[in-house]
């Protein structure tokens, strides 16, 4: 990939899509991603970079990627279903999960995709009561 600067984020994401293809592994195009923000000055940007990189893997490959956030443990059950739902709403054929505890949640779940977030935590509902 080049790392001239005046690369639209589409091109980047692009380029980081083909290196994918070409066989790089995840970590070689994190670093390559890493290295053009560094270089080009755009790290405050890296999450824009990064949930259109998800979106473009999602187009590409059919898969989505979804950041789950619980007070405990999913049980299988409830991972099969939050499996089952980002399919159906990103309408992917697969869906790698990146699963983290978060106890200050109190309970519920929050599921986030690079284009949609589904808050139900106990801690959410507690504050917009609060607001009532």
């Amino acid at each position: 990939m080049s790392t001239a600067p005046k690369a639209s984020r589409r091109q980047v994401i692009a380029a980081l899509i083909d290196m994918l293809e070409a066989g790089k592994s995840v970590r070689q195009v994190a670093r390559t991603l890493a290295a053009y923000l560094v270089e080009t000055r755009q790290t405050r940007n890296a999450e824009l970079y990064i949930r259109d990189f998800e979106l473009a893997a999602a187009e590409r490959f059919g898969v989505t990627a979804a950041y789950v956030y619980s007070a405990s443990e999913l049980s299988g059950k409830v991972r099969k279903q939050v499996e089952q739902l980002v399919k159906a709403k990103s309408g992917t054929k697969a869906v790698e999960m990146v699963e983290k505890i978060k106890p200050e949640l109190i309970g519920g779940i929050i599921i986030k995709t690079a284009d949609a977030e589904l808050d139900g935590s106990v801690r959410t509902k507690l504050r917009n009561l609060r607001s009532v």
